[in-house]
């Protein structure tokens, strides 16, 4: 089993929505591997991102941070999201999700 990788870019933002801290909006994107999510911190913040997993064919070549404006974009009206109300920059990283090793799960008395 070969290694897979997610490429993920997330942004705290503020919102003048009253929001719980339940999840809230999970989009994926089957084409590309993808999911795009927005969830509250609890304090009128939301973390907004995306990512992206290696299992499709083109995830190298898809500029994580460029999604990610192009996900606020379209959610921006619906969650009162703008550049203003942003943070601080945007993280990105790519990490491992799977191990290429399998694990024996033993009961313990």
């Amino acid at each position: 089993m070969a290694w897979r990788y997610a490429g993920i870019t997330r942004a705290t933002v503020t919102t003048n929505r009253g929001l719980t801290r339940t999840l809230i909006s999970v989009t994926q994107w089957r084409r590309r591997s993808g999911y795009g999510w927005i969830f509250p911190l609890g304090d009128g913040r939301v973390n907004v991102g995306v990512g992206l997993l290696s299992t499709g064919g083109a995830w190298k070549g898809v500029n994580t941070t460029k999604l990610q404006e192009y996900f606020v974009s379209q959610t921006a009206d619906a969650w009162g999201l703008s550049d203003e109300s942003c943070c601080g920059p945007a993280t990105a990283a790519v990490f491992p999700w799977a191990s290429p090793s399998v694990h024996e799960v033993v009961p313990t008395r």
